[in-house]
């Protein structure tokens, strides 16, 4: 009898489909994983500066954007106010004296970029008193003479800086400051105030030269029940304000005031 059972068809040599996805999948895989070290190994050759980064972010600041920019060295000291709330740098090599602001009513910081205590030993040894009067009294005609004997033809700056607060309901504090600023205590007389040559952090700043004494008041209003004072006493009269502002003494003063600011 012929045998009739159906005869399976001649193989092609194909590869059954289950192998197939399995050496897709090896190859995939050894792709990727080459792949990814080739990435992490080339992209810190290509990765952008700090630099960049700061540039392309949001919000972000480079030093030539900075309005209010300020050459003060990150070396110099800074003093702080815990009672007003204020901070300000000044060089290491200017003599200072600091009022205590929670004892004291009312006083004043001075800063000096000459030396005071060699100022007082020089005055003691060359006449004192008998030659110089009270030379530490401002306006005193003695303190001129003393300082162009002391100092020749180097500038002398004397800095005097004062915060004054009131209460946030009295309405009347800046008109009273600026009248006491810009007016004579002794004779009454008025003094005019105009545009500053140097800035207090960064309020506007007004500045009255006060006649026949070597000083000039820089004042500003933070807000309306604060007031800052910076009066400078230019004290080797001999020198003009033009001289004095040529000088590297002028810059660092220039950067006392710019480093002014009330903390956060």
């Amino acid at each position: 009898m012929e045998n009739t059972s159906p005869v399976p068809p001649e193989s092609n040599q194909h590869v059954p489909l289950p192998g197939v996805m399995v050496l897709v999948i090896i190859v995939l895989l050894v792709g990727a994983f080459f792949g990814w070290g080739v990435y992490h190994y080339l992209r810190p050759l290509s990765s952008p500066s700090n630099e960049s980064l700061a540039n392309e972010t949001p919000g972000a600041t480079s030093s030539e954007t900075v309005e209010n920019t300020s050459t003060v060295s990150t070396d110099w000291p800074t003093y702080t106010s815990s009672t007003y709330g204020y901070s300000f740098s000044y060089p290491g090599s200017w003599s200072t004296v600091f009022y205590d602001e929670e004892t004291a009513v009312t006083g004043v910081h001075s800063l000096s970029n000459y030396s005071t205590t060699a100022l007082e030993e020089f005055a003691e040894q060359n006449g004192g008193v008998a030659k110089y009067g009270r030379y530490t009294a401002e306006g005193n005609p003695g303190t001129t003479q003393l300082f162009q004997d002391f100092l020749g033809e180097q500038p002398a700056l004397n800095v005097q800086l004062t915060v004054e607060q009131t209460a946030a309901s009295d309405t009347e504090f800046e008109a009273r400051t600026r009248q006491n600023i810009t007016t004579d205590q002794m004779s009454g007389a008025k003094y005019t105030s105009g545009p500053a040559d140097l800035k207090i952090g960064s309020y506007p700043t007004e500045m009255v030269v006060v006649p026949d004494t070597p000083a000039r008041v820089y004042f500003a209003f933070p807000n309306s029940y604060t007031a800052v004072t910076i009066t400078v006493w230019l004290r080797n009269v001999d020198l003009t304000t033009e001289t004095y502002q040529q000088t590297d003494d002028w810059t660092e003063l220039r950067d006392i005031f710019t480093s002014f600011r009330f903390n956060e």
